[in-house]
């Protein structure tokens, strides 16, 4: 399911009276914007007769005529199914229409809490789910929804009350359950002890001195391991004495016995930083590598694989990651790439001046070490993380790998 989005005349009409038909109290997942040009602020909305009254994670709350309101381009709002059968209007009426198995009840012994923590962490920013919480365990369950929002959740019950709290700091357990969605729910109670243990595997940049001690790697090794994953990086400094051509080939090479090593990981996510990140993309177009439990592979501020053309890496999860001052590879060429591959592009954009260094000598924006970069970088690398993860979970092992050669 996703947020309604007529085209024709009819299909507004249509929509407008499917609002109406509502229930009044009813409350749906939506998202608005006061021009086209802006960005979309996800909330709910509660139908109310002819009015919605639509309140937004940012904060704003507006008061719109369903027979006004431009429901194309300017408020979406989403009619979600949380399990089979069951229309997805948030529950209003302590928790009318969901049984009582319909909420799902982790534990921490067979891993489905970590589970859950994953899934709701790989959903996209503004994912709506129905919820009921309660102070203590001797409280009545309040019902209502929560939506997610990056590391957060936004509870709103029927009580009227609000909070936010971060996801790995709910007690989902015991004061907060959710609804998640029936085809996922097999995936989260399946017991994940005794499995083999995900590998992050951590290609690094140009650092002669550092190489796998570079401050950017260091971050990423630990924001993996604190997801209880194990961290693999290979040394290439040894490649630095080889010509571009000689020392790039042998890098891949390099790269490639390491992830072979990782065969018997439950999966492996892949980060290459630089020519790290060239090198990483390459390897990605390996047949045997492509047997391999690999979920997903990101480039941060890596050179162009320019080598590669249109043969976009076949990973289920590819993105590129570059900052917009980068004085060491400009982010242009990156942006055509990703434009080629039809893969996200996240550009980062520092205070920091183009090309500022440390004292150090390194480019601040290129290593992803400026104040206000280094942060985003470990956040956006945690939910690559959390996403590979989740699809382990429901993707199980690959069976044929596409015939590509690096």
């Amino acid at each position: 399911m996703g947020f309604e989005c007529p085209t024709a005349v009819e299909d507004v009409f249509a929509l407008r009276e499917r609002i109406r038909a509502l229930e009044d109290g009813m409350t749906l997942r939506c998202r608005g914007r006061d021009a086209v040009g802006d960005a979309w602020d996800y909330g709910h909305c509660t139908k109310q007769g002819e009015c919605l009254t639509c309140t937004y994670i940012s904060g704003d709350q507006e008061f719109l005529l369903v027979s006004k309101v431009n429901l194309r381009l300017l408020l979406q709002v989403e009619f979600p199914t949380f399990s089979a059968g069951m229309e997805g209007t948030f529950v209003n009426d302590a928790g009318a229409g969901i049984p009582e198995a319909g909420f799902f009840q982790p534990s921490v012994e067979d891993g489905s809490l970590q589970a859950l923590r994953a899934h709701l962490r790989s959903v996209p920013d503004g994912t709506c789910l129905a919820c009921r919480g309660r102070n203590s365990f001797t409280d009545r369950w309040d019902y209502g929804y929560c939506v997610k929002d990056q590391e957060r959740l936004h509870f709103f019950y029927d009580s009227g009350d609000r909070e936010v709290l971060c996801i790995q700091a709910v007690r989902f357990n015991t004061l907060v359950q959710v609804v998640v969605p029936s085809a996922f729910q097999p995936a989260l109670e399946a017991p994940l002890s005794g499995t083999p243990q995900g590998f992050a595997v951590i290609a690094h940049g140009f650092s002669p001195e550092c190489g796998p001690d570079y401050r950017l790697i260091k971050r990423l090794a630990a924001t993996a391991r604190s997801r209880g994953l194990h961290v693999v990086i290979p040394d290439f400094r040894q490649t630095y004495s080889l010509c571009l051509g000689a020392g790039r080939h042998e890098r891949i090479r390099m790269l490639k016995a390491e992830l072979m090593g990782c065969r018997g990981a439950s999966f492996i996510a892949l980060v290459g930083h630089s020519q790290g990140g060239r090198a990483s993309a390459n390897v990605c177009t390996d047949a045997e590598v492509l047997a391999l439990p690999l979920r997903g592979c990101m480039m941060l501020g890596a050179e162009d694989p320019m080598e590669l053309g249109e043969l976009r890496p076949m990973v289920p999860d590819l993105s590129i990651v570059h900052a917009a001052g980068d004085g060491i590879i400009s982010s242009k060429y990156l942006l055509k790439r990703a434009e080629a591959w039809h893969v996200p592009f996240i550009e980062l954009k520092s205070e920091a001046p183009e090309s500022t260094k440390d004292p150090d000598g390194d480019d601040i924006n290129h290593g992803f070490l400026a104040a206000d970069l280094m942060p985003v970088v470990e956040q956006i690398y945690g939910n690559f993380l959390d996403r590979c993860a989740a699809a382990s979970w429901t993707l199980g092992p690959v069976a044929d790998a596409p015939s590509l050669t690096c």
